[in-house]
């Protein structure tokens, strides 16, 4: 058995140990002549510095010499060269060669995962992929190791198996290629922040809670990128991702650990002489979770940090020109730490009240849903410009809302559509609640003088929020101010029981996902069948309905789907819902038997709410749905259907948000 190892790192080495205890004929290539030289000469490796390397494995720099006649090649090169060398090695593969992949990674550029890229590279479906909680110090150590191998190809994994399972290997194999890819990939980014976690001196407590969070989140894109996500439990998940976040043997956890000590020149160096896989992995699986709509709560803002050598994620080139535009406004300095977290809170806030503003469904400050977030948002950034002293009758906010309009409107063109909109209802919102906090102030100032003890009662506090719009926060720092304190517990208590009648108001608001039984939403909740069904012929069978809200302005269709479709499907799904409705097709209302609805192919939400007897809804060949209604007679009467927006709603459902023109 000959097998060929390309790569002359530790991990490479330590594999080739393996196999030669097994009896191959094991080569290893690099293409560094000096460092097989060195190799050769001391069979010592800097990479591995306890091992001596046995003298039956060969070097070679020649890789046609290294793949010949074999029936194994490993690929152990860094990540960033893998595509490069299965390339070259493309070359010389043979019908009986078989590939191993022990690398970890994606590749940036087309977010890849490894064994994408070699099977487009070589194409061959001979590939399996090794991982597990496997340090190369410890594989060569002769002492009890586990790997996890995942291949859809049987000879592979037999193969593989006889190489490497001996009384001190275990090996547990697996047809989940996505989900041992996408553990491998992240665990070196979850160390790099992990040791940044260790470095900073956050408690075992806190950095515990990182990594619960982020193998839920690994679970997550696991199964919106369709593996296994029991994968997670295996060797190459949870074994895999401990080992690497812990140990002081991991290079990416001490690269990481340096970052957090505030060593940033050392870690350079370390980054520059060490394979720190998690640095190359890192923009490629910030893209792919961006992608998939996973939130892993590492964020772009300290992803970028990260990139950047920078320990304070308000300095990164996300939030650069947004904090010097506050500095200059205000005239006061990011670094003094008395108005930091001013500023932060005021980038943070006024971003966020651009994006929600001007967002096409038109939303507006208000006391209720949506618009209760902005006018919050709103009100708590003008509070924080106060603490700057900023002259809140300038047009401050025009200012940083024109810049955040102008830094994102490229990626959300909506921005530039309603600049207008979002320029209005940021001052309009501060001349109300300018208004509101002089009153309020006054307000204050007798309720001060009327009080008993020392302390601003529920009542008193929840009215100055609820009439006058203070944060709790506000009436905390004004009483503070003299010496008083509020009862904030109580004005919890309030406020939780104010939004649970909010709740229970709102309750039947959407029943069936309409706000009423109108012209207008009898026609878009028509409208949903028609794009449920487009959907279906667009991205496939296993579109289903997830839910919708409908009013007379507009519709909201939630539906199954794992991926951020492409202008081009958005299209064809809007085009056949508009030739569904110039074809002028009857809907027709049917009752029947649930079981024999079922058996039609009717396709029902929430199909344990229907009765035995059920109205099932047909719109031709087109839709068969089990359905209340209200319904239009004939789709001729929708007119002109046109989605506004696609975008995600939680893991593996989108959101289509559509209007009817006339």
């Amino acid at each position: 058995m000959k097998i060929c190892i390309l790569g002359s790192g530790a991990y490479g080495l330590a594999l080739a140990s393996r196999f030669i205890k097994n009896n191959s004929e094991v080569v290893c290539y690099s293409n560094n002549q000096n460092e097989i030289d060195g190799l050769v000469s001391t069979r010592i490796s800097d990479k591995l510095p306890s091992y001596n390397i046995d003298k039956r494995l060969e070097f070679t720099t020649d890789i046609k010499i290294a793949v010949s006649n074999s029936n194994l090649v490993v690929i152990a090169v860094p990540a960033k060269f893998a595509s490069s060398v299965t390339k070259e090695l493309s070359n010389y593969l043979t019908k009986d060669m078989h590939i191993l992949i022990a690398t970890k990674g994606i590749e940036n550029d087309t977010c890849l995962f490894l064994n994408d890229v070699v099977e487009k590279n070589l194409n061959t479906n001979k590939i399996a992929v090794i991982s597990g909680p496997t340090f190369a110090v410890d594989i060569v150590k002769d002492v009890p190791i586990g790997f996890t191998l995942a291949t859809l190809n049987s000879s592979t994994k037999e193969l593989v198996k006889k190489l490497l399972v001996s009384d001190i290997t275990k090996l547990r194999d697996t047809a989940d290629l996505i989900g041992v890819e996408v553990c491998g990939s992240i665990k070196n980014v979850m160390a790099i922040v992990s040791g940044m976690l260790g470095g900073m001196g956050v408690t075992d407590s806190t950095r515990a809670l990182f990594l619960t969070e982020a193998l839920n989140d690994i679970k997550e894109l696991i199964d919106a990128l369709g593996g296994n996500k029991n994968t997670i439990l295996s060797y190459a998940g949870f074994g895999d991702i401990l080992m690497t976040c812990t140990s002081l043997n991991s290079r990416n956890y001490n690269y990481g650990k340096m970052i957090g000590k505030g060593k940033l020149e050392e870690a350079n160096i370390y980054a520059n002489n060490t394979t720190v896989e998690g640095l190359y992995t890192l923009k490629s699986i910030h893209s792919l979770l961006k992608n998939k709509n996973v939130d892993t709560g590492l964020g772009v803002e300290r992803v970028t940090a990260i990139l950047e050598g920078l320990t304070d994620n308000y300095k990164s080139s996300v939030w650069r020109e947004i904090i010097q535009k506050i500095e200059e406004i205000s005239g006061l300095s990011y670094d003094n730490e008395e108005y930091t977290r001013s500023m932060r809170i005021i980038a943070d806030h006024i971003r966020a009240i651009v994006i929600i503003a001007g967002d096409d469904a038109g939303i507006k400050p208000s006391n209720t849903d949506q618009g209760y977030i902005l006018r919050r948002l709103i009100r708590r950034t003008i509070r924080y410009a106060k603490k700057l002293n900023i002259d809140i009758n300038s047009d401050w906010e025009q200012q940083l809302a024109e810049l955040i309009i102008n830094k994102y409107s490229k990626y959300y063109g909506e921005l530039e559509r309603n600049r207008n909109d979002i320029l209005e209802t940021l001052k309009n919102e501060k001349i109300k609640f300018n208004r509101t906090l002089e009153h309020g102030l006054k307000e204050f100032e007798k309720v001060v003088k009327n009080i008993d003890g020392d302390t601003i009662n529920k009542d008193i506090a929840f009215r100055l929020y609820d009439t006058f719009g203070f944060p709790i926060e506000l009436t905390e720092e004004l009483a503070g101010e003299l010496g008083l304190k509020v009862d904030t517990e109580g004005f919890k208590q309030k406020f939780e029981e104010h939004q649970e009648k909010s709740r229970q108001g709102s309750t039947g608001k959407f029943k069936g996902g309409l706000a009423s039984t109108g012209e207008m939403e009898t026609k878009y909740h028509t409208a949903t069948h028609l794009l449920n069904a487009a959907l279906k012929k667009v991205l496939g069978p296993h579109v289903h309905q997830k839910g919708s809200n409908i009013t007379a302005e507009r519709m909201r269709f939630d539906f199954s789907h794992p991926a951020k479709m492409t202008d081009e499907e958005k299209k064809q799904a809007e085009d056949l819902v508009n030739e569904y409705i110039k074809m002028a097709i009857p809907v027709e209302k049917l009752e029947m038997k649930k079981e024999d609805a079922l058996k039609m192919g009717a396709e029902a939400m929430f199909i344990d709410k229907y009765g035995d007897i059920v109205s099932v809804y047909k719109i031709g060949d087109v839709s068969l749905e089990l359905c209340g209604g209200p319904h239009v007679k004939n789709t001729s009467e929708l007119g002109h259907f046109k989605i506004k927006k696609e975008e995600a709603s939680s893991a593996g459902v989108r959101r289509i948000k559509a209007i009817l023109e006339e």
